[in-house]
């Protein structure tokens, strides 16, 4: 089942430590997630850390193949560190999930 890309972010937070993150998070995280997808090369990282709050979220593309890019997103809150991996595919313009694991 494909999740568009806004719910790629929602999933990646939601599967790990979601509640502590607000709505404005939430759409850092989406945009930096997007982009890294986007514009990264292969084991290129981006983060963004908030400027008020001890949050940190990393997303970087492993692999590529056509349209589709394996990635790993990890996000830190305090000391408390997860992290997760899948396979997004860009659709329509849009990038959507294709797997977790």
């Amino acid at each position: 089942l494909l999740i568009s890309a806004a719910a790629v972010a929602g999933l990646v937070i939601g599967h790990s430590i979601g509640d502590t993150f607000d709505k404005i998070d939430r759409i850092h995280a989406t945009m930096l997630i997007e982009q890294s997808l986007d514009n990264n090369q292969n084991f290129q990282s981006s983060t963004w850390k908030h400027p008020q709050k001890n949050i940190a979220v990393n997303a970087m593309p492993l692999t590529s193949e056509g349209e589709c890019r394996e990635f790993v997103t990890s996000i830190q809150i305090n000391k408390e560190l997860k992290q997760m991996r899948g396979t997004a595919c860009k659709i329509n313009n849009e990038w959507q999930l294709r797997e977790i694991y």
